[in-house]
């Protein structure tokens, strides 16, 4: 019962839509229906065309998941800590308060990832600007990252480097790994359509 109400509350933190709320405060603007609709930095910033406001959307999206998490681990809840961590994420990525519309949750689980699996941060990084050396198209490079991160993580499960290096304790190695795929399936779940509709317009 703890650990669901650890999730749950998770899940509210992440779903706070930081984008949304600034822009909607300092402009009067309904970021669902601007730009490309995602609730997240880079629209947020392309919008507005205000810098300091991306910037913001940004740092705060990512202490969406530093602050929750830092927390658990001083006061010794380590076990919950991944699973937590999966729940903010399908907050910030699907919201109630949106509709279940929100961000692609890239800073938030950056973030994350730094904190509890710095490696599948590390590949994710890799990945990402090695692919833009053959196609240079934010979308489709994140998503080729996110899924070559997926291929990691199951190949590299229990091998000695593999989640071993951590800033945060997590509790048990199998509930990491799991909650890791986790929550590179809910980042894809949220990549997938930008893609197809950037293929569709490119069909003749």
């Amino acid at each position: 019962m703890e650990t669901f109400f650890f999730a749950l509350a998770g899940y509210f933190i992440g779903s706070i839509p930081v984008a949304y709320l600034l822009v909607r405060k300092k402009h009067g603007v309904d970021l669902r229906y601007q730009g490309s609709g995602n609730i997240g930095a880079r629209n947020a910033f392309e919008v507005t065309d205000n810098k300091r406001l991306g910037f913001t959307v940004l740092i705060l999206d990512m202490h969406k998941g530093i602050i929750p998490l830092v927390i658990l681990s001083k006061i010794g809840f380590c076990e919950v800590i991944p699973i937590v961590a999966v729940t903010i994420i399908l907050g910030h990525c699907y919201p109630i308060w949106l509709k279940f519309h929100g961000g692609r949750g890239l800073a938030t689980s950056a973030a994350i990832a730094l904190l509890i699996s710095p490696d599948i941060l590390l590949c994710w990084i890799i990945v990402y600007f090695v692919s833009g050396f053959f196609k240079k198209q934010v979308h489709i490079q994140s998503l080729i990252a996110i899924i070559s991160c997926i291929i990691f993580a199951l190949a590299a499960y229990d091998r000695p480097l593999f989640f071993n290096f951590r800033f945060l304790c997590i509790g048990s190695k199998l509930t990491l790994h799991y909650s890791v795929l986790a929550m590179l399936v809910i980042i894809l779940s949220r990549h997938i359509q930008p893609v197809y509709e950037l293929l569709r317009e490119k069909r003749p």
